[in-house]
């Protein structure tokens, strides 16, 4: 029996730490402050991040591994209190704890039949459900009197003897509400439910752009078959652009009825009219972008390129610099070198680029990211609670 108690202080101790690191990368994802996958983001296939940016990835607009890691939490120091000998009644407040592990084996089968309809997995997801499932077998296998024959004499002895197991069930929604809180004020949108109203208000009230120029990358389906065009403009060194670029990518992945679009706006004057500095850094990052998606890998070059911005950005960066940066990030995705540079230097790359940068200038673009949500601008687009709105907002 020890044994098994051990087991279940085990399996929920690890839960307690891996709801933990999914809440962590929970909000970064959600509200456009990512700087890069969660270690459990492997592929198109097992992404934790597209899961995140999924709207089965909150309750009550707490997020589920807030939910996960509070309960576990709780558990964890109900099972540990009864096996130290911390009450008079340690059968009931075994039962009490159990009843707890069951609500979240059950919600783990719920989330796992949920998770079969959604494109991506999140491999940190399936071990808490391996946890729960551990927790409940093993625990249930410790208890030394019938669950459900004393089921009602617990209930009735909750608010007289078993004060404790009442206050435990209630730290649950207490811990996760106020790690919520917590962590929207450290991201700074308390107020996301007023910010997604005034973003979709503006957007609903701002007029229309043909952006019938064809975008440098495109994902989903086509637009006459899309529930909603996401269209972004930005550029490559901006690290406004950097950030939005993860929430943007997996809002679309966990939304296959969505198309997402980049058009290339280099804050560049060599390739856009609008900028008076010339760098030849920005123009030159659009292109090899465009000539990368000649090569079927435009998105991951797009990827690679902000994963590296740090160097990129680099005051001593130059022409050449920048090449060997291309050059590096050519071999590691397997894009054929030489053609990539040889279709870099082809004139009509860079007229492309300026004709997606004139589009933007025509759309009154004043700053990177920009982004429009079927033809319209939407402020503050790179948010998911945002993205979801427009999403469900009538058309």
């Amino acid at each position: 029996m020890k044994t098994l108690t051990k087991i279940t202080l085990m399996s929920t101790a690890i839960a307690v730490f891996v709801h933990l690191y999914l809440a962590y990368h929970y909000y970064p994802i959600k509200f456009g402050f990512s700087s890069g996958p969660s270690i459990c983001s492997i592929n198109a296939t097992f992404d934790c991040d597209a899961v995140a940016a999924s709207s089965y990835s909150d309750f009550m607009g707490v997020p589920i591994a807030l939910w996960g890691f509070a309960t576990n939490l709780i558990i964890f120091f109900m099972v540990f209190g009864q096996w130290l000998g911390w009450t008079e009644h340690p059968e009931r407040l075994r039962r009490g704890a159990l009843s707890l592990i069951t609500i979240s084996f059950g919600a783990s089968v719920v989330m796992g039949f949920i998770s079969l309809n959604l494109h991506n997995y999140c491999l940190f997801c399936i071990l808490a459900y391996i946890l729960s499932i551990i927790s409940f077998f093993s625990y249930r296998a410790t208890l030394q009197e019938p669950f459900f024959a004393n089921l009602t004499d617990d209930i009735l002895q909750l608010w007289s003897e078993s004060k404790g197991i009442v206050f435990a069930f209630i730290a649950i929604p207490i811990i996760a509400l106020v790690g919520h809180r917590m962590a929207l004020e450290a991201y700074g949108v308390t107020e996301v439910e007023k910010i997604v109203k005034s973003s979709i208000l503006e957007w609903q009230s701002a007029p229309h752009v043909d952006l019938t120029v064809v975008p440098a990358l495109a994902s989903g389906p086509a637009r006459d078959k899309a529930k909603l065009v996401i269209s972004e403009f930005a550029d490559f060194r901006c690290h406004h652009c950097k950030n939005a670029y993860p929430s943007l990518d997996h809002f679309a992945k966990s939304h296959p009825e969505v198309r997402l679009e980049f058009y290339n706006f280099p804050l560049d004057g060599e390739c856009n009219e609008m900028i008076p500095d010339k760098s030849g850094i920005s123009c030159r990052l659009a292109y090899s972008v465009m000539c990368a998606e000649k090569q079927g890998r435009g998105w991951d070059f797009h990827h690679a390129i902000y994963d590296d911005q740090d160097t990129i950005n680099a005051e001593s960066l130059t022409i050449n610099s920048l090449d060997e940066e291309i050059r590096k990030i050519s071999e590691k995705l397997h894009v054929s070198v030489e053609p990539l540079f040889q279709c870099i230097s082809d004139p009509s790359v860079a007229d492309t680029v300026r004709l997606q940068a004139k589009l933007g200038v025509n759309a009154k673009i004043q700053g990177t990211p920009t982004i429009f949500f079927d033809g319209r601008m939407l402020n503050r687009g790179q948010l998911i609670p945002v993205m979801e709105a427009a999403l469900a907002a009538p058309k």
